[in-house]
């Protein structure tokens, strides 16, 4: 498969905190590891063996279970279904053309990092309102030349140091790019996968995402079911369940204590609270969100190509390239 995930074992889910109870919902039930299998040698979202190494040294009480990113697989589907549309919309033939061949990505890539060179912090004393200025309009430039092409980066902003990941669609393959050699933690490189390219058909890469999200509500769905069959609403020893919901985990609070008669079957952390029916009503929204995204085969935003082609033209001269 191409979208891989593990989400991590229930009775080690972290649970979250709200007004000092704590309390599980669906979000934080998908906690677990995620990665892109993209070929033979890469998988996108796998830490290098050196970062591995240098954090099984440092951080000695957390283990980690898989090399993979560590974060909720559900905001791993969420930002592949934001982007879906504009991956599943070919580009303009004039886009796509600057974008035909492997070199042709690389020289892409490598235009678009010297445009940013003149973003980088000066150590000149404060700007003039002339320059101040100046500086707008080399900005705004910027984002008519470039945002076509960050509007199909998926978001890796959970992460530190996230892999830079891009789709677009030629009208004949999907395509995938990664370019992540200035991606590093500690000064150590993050992530196994350097700089790549692969390709698929459209069916094949609407057979993968389909896959990936069939098996992702499956075995929350399993989750589910294996919280109802073990939680008791009438028990008196458990925490309410907040009227507010906080996005913030403010506290990685320790997992309780299993009961102590290995024969009782009930919900064994009663001091976490859960909300049965919010979790299956949830599981259904959230399941419908695909298709959803499939009905919208087009971002609804035309890409304006003469006014990005200038844009182009003006960022080269900006910064000297032509």
């Amino acid at each position: 498969m191409l979208f891989n995930f593990q989400l991590r074992p229930l009775s080690e889910v972290t649970p979250w905190v709200y007004q000092g109870h704590l309390y599980l919902h669906w979000f934080g039930l998908t906690e677990g590891w995620y990665w892109l299998h993209v070929n033979e040698k890469d998988e996108i979202f796998r830490y290098s063996p050196e970062l591995l190494s240098y954090w099984q040294q440092e951080y000695l009480d957390e283990p980690r279970h898989l090399p993979y990113a560590d974060y909720y697989v559900v905001r791993f589907w969420q930002d592949l279904l934001d982007i879906l549309p504009r991956i599943l919309e070919p580009l303009p033939p004039r886009l796509a053309q600057l974008l035909a061949t492997e070199e042709q990505v690389n020289q892409w890539q490598e235009r678009i990092r010297q445009w940013e060179t003149l973003f980088e912090p000066s150590e000149e004393e404060e700007e003039t309102e002339e320059e101040e200025q100046s500086g707008r309009e080399i900005w705004d430039t910027y984002l008519q030349a470039s945002s076509w092409w960050y509007d199909r980066q998926l978001d890796t902003h959970p992460l530190i140091a996230g892999p830079r990941l891009w789709f677009w669609n030629n009208d004949q393959h999907i395509h995938a790019c990664w370019d992540n050699r200035e991606q590093d933690i500690d000064t150590i490189p993050a992530w196994t996968a350097q700089k790549g390219q692969i390709h698929l058909t459209r069916a094949q890469f609407l057979d993968e995402v389909q896959a990936f999200h069939g098996l992702l509500f499956a075995e929350m769905a399993s989750r589910i079911q294996e919280m109802k069959a073990t939680y008791q609403p009438g028990r008196t020893d458990r925490a309410p369940m907040p009227d507010a919901f906080s996005a913030n985990r403010s506290i990685y609070a320790p997992l309780p204590q299993k009961g102590e008669d290995p024969e009782e079957r009930f919900w064994p952390y009663p001091d976490i609270a859960l909300d049965l029916a919010k979790l299956e009503k949830e599981q259904l929204t959230r399941f419908q969100r695909l298709a959803s995204s499939f009905g919208r085969v087009s971002s609804g935003e035309e890409i304006q190509v003469n006014a990005v082609f200038n844009a182009m033209t003006k960022m080269d001269r900006f910064a000297g390239l032509s």
